[in-house]
């Protein structure tokens, strides 16, 4: 499905690639609740999210492939950084993640997007 704000939300995607990327790659990442588990949790929920949001606007091919190609780059990118590792787990977490989010958009959850652009707010008019 096609939304009326499809760039706009392709833009705000790209911004949450950017984000996972940041987080994924500075020497220093933000830390969040810290308990056994907590950063494949952390794999797991981000690509949950990103497929789920991805799944609402572009082909699932090309949703799972570029997302599992993505993760691979940032967990490769990881091993090359000389201070994060690659770690075959954080890609098995992604990859769960995906297939979740995946999952979630295929039911009532995956037009959340469209139903927002129906709601009236100062850039949603008509």
């Amino acid at each position: 499905m096609r939304l009326r704000h499809q760039k706009a939300w392709l833009a705000g995607g790209v911004l949450l690639l950017l984000l996972v990327a940041w987080g994924s790659l500075t020497p220093t990442p933000p830390q969040g609740p810290q308990f056994a588990g907590a950063d494949k949790v952390n794999h797991l929920a981000a690509y949950w999210f990103l497929g789920w949001y991805f799944a609402q606007l572009l082909p699932w091919g090309n949703v799972t492939l570029g997302l599992f190609g993505y993760g691979l780059l940032i967990e490769s990118l990881q091993g090359l950084s000389g201070y994060r590792f690659f770690e075959w787990a954080d890609l098995a977490a992604n990859g769960t993640g995906l297939a979740l989010g995946l999952f979630a958009a295929a039911g009532a959850g995956g037009r959340a997007l469209a139903w927002i652009e129906t709601l009236r707010s100062p850039w949603n008019s008509g």
